[in-house]
Order: C-alpha cells, then structure tokens, then sequence
C-alpha cells in the first residue's frame, strides 16, 4: 500500500473520530450511573468527550440535509480502488444512511436503543470511540457487510465474555493499521489499533485499564466544578499531552509520523532541550475544557448551555490579558424582537500595546537552547508591539464597540429593502472621537447633537438612495451611536443611558441562523456577472439554509479573560425535525434545473406514481427544440432524507429535426446504468428540492407539483 494512502487513511479516522467528537458533547438531563467509561481513559489523552447521561435518538437522527450529503459523497468513494477507502467509505454511508432515515433504521440496523450515552478519546495519537447499544451483534453485521463489500477478511476472538472484531485496513511492512470493534453486552468499543508501540495495545483494545485514568484523577469532577456545570457532557483538549506527542522521542505520535512520511524529522523536536522548552511554554496554557448542560422538550427542541475555559496557568500573563476587557454593549437585555445578529467587542484598546509588550519582552528575555524555539524568538523580535501603539494613539479611548442588525431584507438586485440596525462605539470621550470624524463627513461638521442622548436624524451624501433614514446620539459623553430610524433601534439606544465604561467582559455574540437565511436566499438570487453564486454555491447554500430553517438554531456566546483563562459559554437552542416531515407525494412535478446566480431553468416533467413507478418527459436544450424529445421510465424511492430514482428504459426523438412529428426511437433497457440519488432539502405543499451530488460538484433541482 503507499504511504500517501496511509496518511488518507489517518486522516480519514481522525475525522471520524473528531466528528463523533463533536457529536458526543450532549447529553440529557436524567443522569444514569449504568455506563462509566472514565476508568477507560488515559489521564493523559490528547482530547476527551464522554457523555455518561442518556441522549435521545431522535437528537442525532435529526433531518439534517447536510448530513445525506456526506452519505451521497461516501457512496461515491466507494468507487475508489484501495479496498481500505472502500470500506471505510461503505461503513461511513451505511451509519449516515441510517441516521438520515430515522430512528426505526438505527434501532433495527445499527443496534441502537431509545437512549444512547457514549465517549469519544484518544490512546496515544490512537481515536477509540464507546457507544452504548441494545443489539450489539447488529452494529458488528455492519462492519462485517462493509468488509464483505470491501473483500477485506473480518476475525474475532475471545477476550473473556466479550468478542474483539478485527478488519486490517493495512498491512504494508512500514504501518499496519487494524480497526478494532469490541463487543459486549453493554454496547461496542471502536478504535484503530497499531503495533508501532505494543505497549499501548492492550490499552486500545480494552483488555486493561490505565493506570491513570479520568476517573482516578477526578478530571471529569474537576472541570464540571470549575466551569460550575451539571456536566450532561464534558470534554478537554489537552494541550500539554498533545506537545509531549511530538517532543517525547518514543512518542506514538512521532514513530507514525517517521514511517508514512520519512522526511518529517522530528528529531530537532525530540530533543531533551526542545522538549523541555517547549513543554514549560504550552505548560502556560495547559488544556481547553469544556462542558454541556442540556434542556429537552421530549424529542421537538434542545437547549444546550455551554461553557468552556482555555486555562491560563501563568498569573502574570492572565492578568495582563484581563486588562483588555472592556465594555461590552447591553444589548442582550433590551426587551426587543431577537436580532438576526449582533456582535459586541469589549476591547480596551489602550491596554493592548501595553500588555502585547509586556507578553514581547517576556518571551524576548528567555534564553532558549531549541533551534524552534530560537526562531520564534528571533521572528517576534523582528515585530515592534510599539508601533500598535503609534497606530491606535488616535483611537486609544476607545473601550468597545459593537454592532446589532434586528431585521433585514434584500431586493434581487442585492439592494437593502427594510434593515433595523445600529453601530456603537464605547469611548472615554465619544465627542472627541467624533471631532475627529467630522472632518472626513461634511454632513457631521454642521450637525448639532443635543447633550441629552437625544437622537437626531442624520443623512450622508455617501450613503446610496436606498439607504434607510439613520440617527445619531451620543450617551453621556461615552457613547456614539448610529442607528435606524424605528422603535427596536432607537429602544436599543436607551440602553447605552447610564452605562458606565467600567469593564464587564470581552465579547458577546448572537445569532439566529434560521432568519440569517433567509436573507442570505435573496443574496444568491443575484446575477453571477454582480457577484452572485454559480450553480454548485446555490447547492451548498440551499442545503445550509434548510439545515437552519429547519433546525431553527439560535446561538448566544460570551466570553472574557480573568484571573484563570478566558472563559467562553452561552447557549444554544433548536428545534430537532423528523424525517417522516420530509416524505415526498406522489404526483406530477414541473422540474426546475436551478443554474448560475440560482435562477430557475425548466426542465423535465416528472411523474412519481404511488406504486413506485415514474416516468419523465424531458426538453433538449442543446437543439433549442420547445418539444418533449427524451422520454424515460424508471422507479422510485425515497429513504428517509435521500431519494432514489433506478432506470428502466429510455428513448427519444430525433431533436435535430425540430418537429414535434419526429418518430421515436426504440425503448433502450437502462435498468444496468445505476441508480440517481439525491438529497431532500425541503418539503411544502408546492412540492421539494433535491441536491444531486457528482464528485464534481454538487447541482439543484425544485420539483413543483402540477395541479390534476
């Protein structure tokens, strides 16, 4: 095997392992004790996620067109030649296809319960993943299937009363890679097994338990009380383990590195002043954890909230950074409609040249002996924090800013129609800061703002004749603000009365990702020749706006640096669609090709009878013939998000004529060219939208139902 594709193959399970990651870190708010997979885990390990409390099913099997898409590219890898990418691929399609038809599929084809608690974490450099299951024996058929499929050879043996599945993914003479599936009664244990280092393959395999674990050393306890958390999910980054995996000379991480791509030296690294070095520099920001709190509405909508610490362990260093908090805008407490977004920077920004050149002269008055460490240190010299200084001297009162668009809409020109908006600046003298803008905006020179915050209506010659009725104000002498003229702008301007510019955070943030796209569909209708997108960036633009429409997410963030680190939390809530809201009617349907600059282009005429046979009347544009010329019939199905249309037989009329009385070719049988398949983005009554993917790129179609 090469080693190119042992570095896909790498690549490929780390995703796989990142991606369940990111998926494990929920949980619900009925704590079972039945599964405890901490004594499982190292210590030590890179990066950890474990969810000890039961998540519904329905949370993952959630109508997600994002995810069929990632199953229609996974069934396109499976043309790949490497049997490894083949089964990895045929595995990867199998789960995504079960979870994107429902929960029925993942009980009766995966093994899944009502419930699932899980874990995710590294041994080593090496991703192991812990699912809880009712039916074990149905998870391990599928990675026999996927193996079958791939002409890759399953075996099993014993391990007490459990039964340990193994497929070799590779076995060059440079790096054998093996994934293992454990099985016992409580669920199953995936992971990938190497014999670079033998030591950790017990480890890997669950036949022992590290001597260390999160369990002995209370780290799960550790951070749900730090980040003051019930802990339905919890995680961490370490990022001392994840320094020593490539500074330690007999590290896993390193050996692997050595055999797929020799001429990665890490020797320089691994030497004993390096990893000295650069272990007491990342021993200053030593891990990033996290943890969730979760609020469930039965299987309709989740409530998560979320914090998150990246630990600063060096005092010094935590309490320059909170110097550079500042005033972060009220917006989050004014009773108005939620914003489609808003975005607030509380930055002293007369603090940061002062703290940078505290951090600089630190860093310069080390004297480092690792060659890596040396560069970094002669790379910084050759930057002046000072000169930040010299650049924001005009600037420096300044403490935050911030901005909130409440509403907005787009004509298909791309010209704002309506927007609600407004912009602050947070200042030791706003009145200052706005002499200084007077002379770059005539209209401002001869505008008299009253001393009361009361604001006036202000219009530039810069701004276009769309451009909505906008007011200015300045609050107490501290803050500037810019705002439309409405109701929700000018409430949130009442809130800067008062507010004082004593530090209260760093940054806030809100979204609501389903009005977002909204507008973001008037964006992509614009011409490709102003700017618009072609037929591939409406796909992906379609797929992300059903995600958000259907999901509904909205998102609150809000992060500051203190005596510990910088902590990061909020909340995030959505809605949780079934599948069974996405079934498709028999009927007629007009077909729309959506082309460049997302325009409609007529297509065919489809049929979907409901016994599962269809039939389709299609134009040939390349004649430019208005004339029904190809015909085809075909079958149909749809699992759950994705839909199927397998050929039968087709022919067609002879377009360069032109004539509607042109004869008909014979029926030709297509019943061997393969199955169509493409992704449901959305269902109303006027019919659906489907993204067919390509290796290519991926293209649109809208089907709108014709009336009987």
């Amino acid at each position: 095997m090469h080693k190119g594709l042992l570095v896909l193959i790498l690549a490929l399970l780390a995703a796989a392992g990142l991606y369940f990651m990111t998926q494990q870190d929920e949980g619900s708010a009925t704590r079972s004790d039945t599964v405890n997979y901490r004594a499982h885990i190292p210590a030590d390990t890179l990066m950890f996620v474990v969810s000890e409390t039961p998540i519904p099913l329905a949370y993952y099997t959630a109508a997600d067109p994002n995810y069929a898409q990632v199953a229609l590219m996974l069934d396109e890898l499976e043309s790949a030649d490497e049997p490894a990418l083949v089964f990895l691929s045929e595995l990867g399609s199998r789960f995504l296809h079960a979870m994107t038809s429902g929960q029925d599929a993942m009980k009766s084809d995966w093994g899944f319960a009502d419930e699932v608690t899980s874990a995710a974490y590294f041994v080593g450099v090496l991703p192991v993943m812990e699912l809880s299951l009712a039916q074990p024996a149905l998870f391990v058929a599928q990675v026999q299937q996927a193996a079958d499929k791939a002409g890759l050879p399953l075996t099993t043996t014993a391990s007490g009363e459990d039964k340990l599945h193994r497929v070799v993914l590779s076995d060059d003479d440079d790096l054998e890679l093996t994934l293992l599936v454990r099985e016992s009664q409580a669920g199953v244990r995936v992971a990938v097994e190497t014999p670079v280092r033998d030591d950790l393959a017990a480890l890997v395999s669950g036949d022992t338990l590290p001597a260390k674990s999160l369990a002995s050393e209370g780290t799960v306890e550790r951070i749900t009380k730090m980040l003051d958390m019930r802990g339905d999910g919890v995680g961490a980054l370490n990022l001392v383990a994840l320094a020593n995996t490539f500074t330690q000379a007999d590290s896993l991480a390193g050996q692997m590195l050595g055999e797929v791509a020799p001429d990665f030296d890490l020797s320089g690294v691994q030497s004993p002043a390096c990893a000295d070095e650069i272990g007491r520099f990342v021993a200053g920001v030593p891990e990033w954890a996290f943890a969730t709190d979760l609020k469930l509405n039965g299987t309709v909508s989740l409530v998560s909230e979320f914090a998150s610490r990246l630990v600063i362990a060096n005092a010094e260093t935590s309490a320059q950074l909170a110097k550079l908090n500042g005033v972060v805008a009220p917006l989050s407490s004014v009773d108005v409609p939620r914003p489609l977004y808003s975005f607030a920077l509380g930055l002293d920004v007369s603090q940061l040249t002062p703290v940078l050149m505290n951090l600089h002269s630190r860093i310069m008055a080390q004297d480092y002996k690792c060659e890596y460490m040396q560069e970094m240190k002669a790379s910084l010299q050759e930057s002046n924090p000072a000169m930040l200084g010299v650049a924001t001297a005009m600037v420096s009162g300044i403490k935050g800013f911030s901005m909130t668009v409440n509403d907005l809409s787009i004509t298909d020109m791309g010209e704002p129609e309506s927007v609600s908006a407004l912009v602050s600046v947070s200042a030791v003298s706003a009145r200052q800061l706005l002499a200084m803008v007077q002379g770059f905006v005539p209209e401002l020179a001869s505008l008299s703002i009253p001393e009361d915050g009361t604001p006036v209506s202000f219009q530039s010659a810069m701004l276009p004749p769309s451009a909505p009725a906008l007011k200015i104000a300045i609050k107490g002498d501290q803050h500037a603000l810019i705002m439309t003229d409405d109701d929700v702008a000018l409430k949130q301007a009442a809130a800067f009365d008062g507010l004082s510019l004593e530090p209260n955070g760093f940054m806030s943030m809100s979204l609501d990702l389903a009005r977002i796209s909204e507008v973001t569909d008037s964006v992509g209708a614009l011409n490709p020749a102003n700017g618009g997108l072609d037929a591939t960036g409406c796909a992906n633009m379609a797929m992300l706006q059903s995600s958000y429409e259907n999901m509904q997410i909205k998102m609150d963030i809000d992060g500051n640096f203190n005596d510990k680190g910088f902590d990061m939390g909020g909340e995030v809530s959505q809605n949780i669609p079934k599948v069974e809201d996405f079934a498709i009617q028999p009927g007629k349907y007009q077909a729309y090709f959506i082309d460049d600059g997302c325009q409609p282009l007529t297509d065919s005429i489809e049929q979907f009878n409901a016994d599962g046979t269809g039939r389709m009347l299609g134009l040939d544009y390349e004649f430019e013939c208005e004339l029904h010329t190809f015909e085809s019939e075909y079958r149909w199905r749809q699992e759950g998000l994705i839909f199927y249309i397998d050929p039968v037989r087709s022919r067609s009329q002879d377009a360069a004529l032109c004539d509607a009385n042109a004869p008909w070719s014979e029926w030709e049988d297509d019943s061997e060219s393969g199955s169509e398949a493409c992704v449901i983005t959305s269902v109303t009554e006027e019919g659906f939208d489907c993204v067919f993917d390509s290796l290519d790129e991926p293209f649109i179609y809208e089907f709108r139902a014709i009336s009987p």
